[in-house]
């Protein structure tokens, strides 16, 4: 199937047919009616340069519970021994944990997860995971809340 854009549209978005064909493709991703190597194929890159293109506008991949667990799950039993994890045994529970850990972390940066549900989820005290935070450069304070707004509303 082709699709048409009128020159003068083209024109006035400022977009080359380049350009328009990465929005779409974009668009679609973020909408989750496209995966990553559908995006890819459209605009004619490989998955790493559409990743890199999706990560310069700061848009993230959707990544979620579900998918750590198939990672998991696929997760080759030698890559165990190529990754070194200080203090540990090396053995897949580790690993397991380590990852957990972290994406637990993630999901919160992200806003997805309360610090609450996090701890629960990881079996831990909510101040553990607010400390644990802290070791993976995670603020915990809402650093994008103006808080001068806030303290003004209050009264």
């Amino acid at each position: 199937m082709s699709v048409i854009v009128p020159d003068e549209v083209m024109v006035a978005a400022g977009l080359s047919e380049e350009e328009l064909l990465q929005e779409i493709a974009i668009l679609l991703f973020q909408q989750e009616r496209l995966t990553l190597a559908q995006a890819s194929d459209l605009v004619g890159l490989d998955r790493i340069s559409f990743q890199r293109l999706l990560a310069s506008r700061q848009i993230p991949m959707p990544y979620g519970v579900d998918d750590f667990r198939k990672d998991l799950e696929n997760l080759p039993l030698s890559l165990l021994e190529e990754v070194p994890l200080p203090g540990s045994d090396q053995t897949r529970e580790a690993l397991e944990a380590l990852a957990r850990e972290a994406l637990m972390v993630r999901l919160y940066d992200l806003g997805y997860l309360s610090s609450g549900r996090a701890a629960r989820l990881l079996k831990i005290p909510r101040w553990d995971f607010l400390d644990l935070l802290g070791r993976y450069h995670v603020s915990w304070f809402d650093d994008g809340a103006d808080v001068f707004a806030e303290s003004q509303h209050g009264q």
